[in-house]
């Protein structure tokens, strides 16, 4: 039986950010993107941590003025940071910092904070190396930050007729890439890897607009336990816009074979009730649009082949069908590359922030909407109210758990999503965030330095929406248009603590019985106008829930054992960030999170500035 492994992962370098090996750039960058789908960008780069800089090249195919820029966050030209330079006719460089508050030439950036390394011209080629800080206290600078960057890039085959005066480009576009977490080089790995396929087999996807198919697979067992230590996307050339994502769910040890092979909608009522209690359950592995291939780090590895691994597993995928066209047969899924030359310690993928389910709501016009998910201490302390303890299987001191990646997924309306980390009501340093989040674009990051949770430890998972292109209300569910608020956060050693997310039905159940319900049932819902009234009592209703219904989960247990009446996490000391400029000019990007009895908290998080610069 071929073998699929998802765990939402998204490559530590996305599908255009696999190693491109051309020229002596692949061995003297840590990493590389092509930028555009015809290849004729590249981009290669280096992080130095302590330096807090990065050492860049782009690789054009032109003889012209090429351009590079880091915008706000959406892949706008107003708003970018750029710079451009070329190599002339009579050999001469030229090479400046610029920014644009209008679809004109950049203007040149009084401080030039971009410094040129080399510029070279050859076989059609113009390569541009340069290097800056991550954050260079300059106004006309955008900060490069951890998650998602949004890079713009384009040329003009002919270079400037005098000094500033580019012709308008030739080529541009955009694209999404990972500039810090991306881990570095890939993991060596081992020579003598095998693999195991986990794949569609000729399914004909159904003529609807988002579709969930799954299909139930064994993980053939081994002689000895092997470990996973790379998981690679196999799309169906020409289905790369029609598979979303990805996930793989483990089944309890006693699901009925009977169900083997089975193959169908994940969530309509020809659904096996038992393929329904594996989906949404323990997640085994995944991957996601925009996404590569993962590599685990050469410490940890995911345990397949044995007792005490997955060995039933339903995929899911999740289609994306907007035409609704009925000619798509697919046969995506993915590859698991295994050794039996084990590593040090196995694997192991929380689940957190608000379960999907329609008592999430996010209003029409809203600028910035949060939603908040929990992971409170019954799920994780040491003494807990489940019949599991979370933590306590971990080896290491003080039963704790390291996170070393983390994946952050909402749909088409989210924003932003930061992972918020609390320890007695300390807010530690945010575990993981993006605030440039960009839903055709998700991948796991590669965090910097491992994050520590003992038994106790809390999560706040603070998603934020922008629905001010839609008029009626957005409910969280599984089309592409409802949301999620979700993090999956990779660990190690393995607890099999796989799920701890809240939801909050009575919250909802209060706005309901006042617009939907109302004593009557007479009230349709959702209603055909949203109201600024009925916005503010949803606020309120969200923010007025001092306790939540917690949705545990642990590997191998059959069904999620709940906590009705949790309280929420509270924030008693919040984190202060370090500056990075003596000076600053706006702190951006507050998270505002209800904590219980103590009102709202504004947490600071990143500090970014916000610079006009065009391209």
């Amino acid at each position: 039986m071929k073998f699929y492994f998802a765990i939402l992962m998204y490559a530590s370098l996305g599908s255009f950010q696999a190693a491109i090996t051309k020229g002596d750039l692949s061995s003297e960058f840590t990493n590389s993107a092509a930028l555009d789908e015809a290849e004729k960008l590249t981009l290669y780069w280096s992080v130095d941590w302590n330096a807090r800089s990065i050492s860049f090249a782009v690789e054009a195919q032109t003889t012209g003025w090429v351009g590079f820029g880091i915008s706000t966050g959406r892949g706008q030209m107003i708003g970018a940071d750029i710079v451009i330079g070329g190599v002339t006719d009579n050999g001469n460089q030229y090479f400046s910092d610029r920014y644009a508050s209008s679809y004109s030439t950049p203007e040149s950036d009084s401080s030039q904070d971009y410094k040129l390394i080399s510029l070279t011209e050859t076989d059609g080629k113009t390569t541009m190396k340069f290097e800056r800080k991550f954050d260079t206290c300059d106004d006309k600078d955008n900060k490069i930050e951890e998650g998602t960057s949004k890079v713009i890039f384009a040329y003009n085959d002919a270079d400037p007729t005098s000094s500033g005066a580019f012709l308008k480009h030739t080529y541009k576009g955009s694209r999404s890439v990972m500039l810090l977490n991306t881990g570095g080089k890939t993991t060596k790995l081992p020579a003598n890897m095998s693999y195991l396929d986990i794949l569609n087999n000729k399914t004909k996807v159904p003529g609807n607009k988002t579709v969930y198919w799954c299909s139930v697979f064994e993980i053939p067992r081994m002689e000895k336990k092997h470990h996973v230590v790379k998981v690679e996307p196999i799309v169906q050339k020409g289905h790369e816009g029609l598979v979303h994502h990805i996930l793989v769910y483990e089944c309890s040890y006693d699901f009925p074979t009977a169900f083997l092979n089975h193959s169908g909608h994940c969530y309509d009522r020809s659904t096996p009730e038992a393929i329904m209690r594996c989906a949404g359950q323990s997640t085994v592995a995944a991957w996601a649009i925009g996404g590569g291939s993962f590599y685990y780090p050469e410490h940890v590895g995911m345990k397949i082949g044995t007792d005490g691994t997955p060995r039933y597993i339903v995929m899911e995928t999740h289609y994306d069908n907007p035409d609704k066209r009925t000619d798509f047969v697919d046969s995506s899924g993915l590859r698991f590359w295994y050794t039996e030359q084990t590593r040090m310690y196995d694997t192991g993928v929380i689940y957190a922030g608000w379960g999907v389910q329609h008592h999430m709501m996010i209003p029409p016009k809203q600028k910035e909407w949060k939603t908040i998910g929990y992971c409170a201490a019954p799920c994780t302390e040491k003494v807990s109210r489940l019949p599991f303890s979370a933590l306590e299987k971990s080896p290491l001191q003080g039963h704790k758990i390291k996170i070393f990646a983390a994946l952050l997924h909402t749909h088409y309306a989210g924003r932003k999503v930061h992972v918020h980390h609390i320890r007695n009501g300390k807010e530690l340093k945010e575990i993981v965030y993006d605030n440039h989040y960009d839903f055709n674009f998700q991948e796991y990051q590669m965090l910097k330095e491992e994050v520590e949770v003992f038994p106790g430890d809390e999560f706040i998972v603070a998603c934020t929406y922008d629905t001010e292109d839609r008029n009626q209300v957005t409910f969280g569910g599984l089309q592409t248009l409802d949301e999620m608020c979700l993090a999956f956060l990779m660990y190690y050693p393995s607890a099999n603590f796989t799920k701890c997310a809240s939801v909050s039905k009575d919250a909802a159940n209060r706005f309901f019985s006042k617009y939907a319900w109302n004593g009557t049932h007479s009230i349709p819902f959702p209603p055909k106008i949203w109201t600024s009234e009925m916005t503010q009592d949803l606020r309120a209703a969200y923010d007025a829930d001092l306790e939540l219904k917690l949705r545990c989960k642990a590997a191998g247990n059959r069904g999620i054992q709940g906590v009705d009446k949790a309280r929420k996490p509270r924030i008693t000391s919040p984190y202060k960030p370090v500056e990075s400029c003596l000076t600053t000019k706006s702190s951006a990007n507050d998270v505002t999170l209800k904590t219980g009895r103590t009102g709202y908290l504004f947490v600071a998080v990143a500090l970014v500035i916000i610079m006009r610069v065009v391209f």
